[in-house]
């Protein structure tokens, strides 16, 4: 993938269709969870390069569900 990871994230999150019709959102969370963990830590060249800060590094991100009370799922 190229662009920035803003624009990857949004395009897998586009690309994502849920396995099955869950009963509840937590298992949508996990579903979008599982998707983009395997897709957004895949890459041509395995290294994402910011265009902003000018910086290379891994292409393997962490990502997780939320703790405690926040605001966001993952």
């Amino acid at each position: 993938m190229e662009g920035s990871l803003f624009d990857n994230v949004l395009q897998i999150i586009n690309d994502w269709n849920p396995k099955a019709e869950y009963s509840n959102e937590s298992k949508y969370r996990d579903d979008l969870l599982t998707f983009l963990r395997k897709n957004l830590n895949q890459s041509e060249n395995g290294v994402y390069r910011s265009p902003i800060w000018g910086f290379d590094s891994s292409r393997h991100h962490f990502l997780k569900k939320e703790a405690g009370r926040s605001l966001a799922d993952i």
